[in-house]
């Protein structure tokens, strides 16, 4: 399966290069990005991905925006929390993620959620 994604990040830089990553895995394609929560949300009620790659530190972070938007969502992605901080281990968002991921993104790091989320996939599948 490729999974489909969206990348919220307000730095272009770090939305290239972690799009360039995730579609040389051959397994995730970058369909969506947004430069803060609230377009992230706008997009995520009319575009429907696998994962959303959230930077912890992003515009709106630390507000319930995100959570409180979760049952408007006819899909509700499954979430990875990234940040060049080492504060990602809080509570990002009041929400807990699929996983965290420090940038700048290391590619085994990387490899270890993708086959996080295909474990995800197929549990969620086994049991629809």
């Amino acid at each position: 399966m490729i999974f489909e994604a969206m990348i919220v990040d307000d730095e272009a830089p770090a939305r290239v290069e972690l799009t360039n990553q995730l579609e040389r895995t051959g397994r995730v394609k970058v369909v969506s990005e947004a430069v803060c929560l609230q377009e992230a949300i706008a997009k995520l009620r009319t575009t429907r991905v696998d994962v959303a790659f959230i930077d912890h530190n992003i515009v709106g972070a630390g507000t319930t925006l995100l959570p409180d938007a979760l049952p408007t969502l006819e899909k509700v992605p499954m979430f990875v929390f990234m940040t060049a901080y080492s504060d990602y281990i809080s509570d990002p968002f009041g929400m807990s993620p699929l996983a965290f991921l420090a940038k700048p993104v290391d590619t085994p790091r990387l490899m270890e959620i993708i086959a996080l989320l295909e474990e995800c996939y197929r549990r969620e599948v086994m049991h629809a």
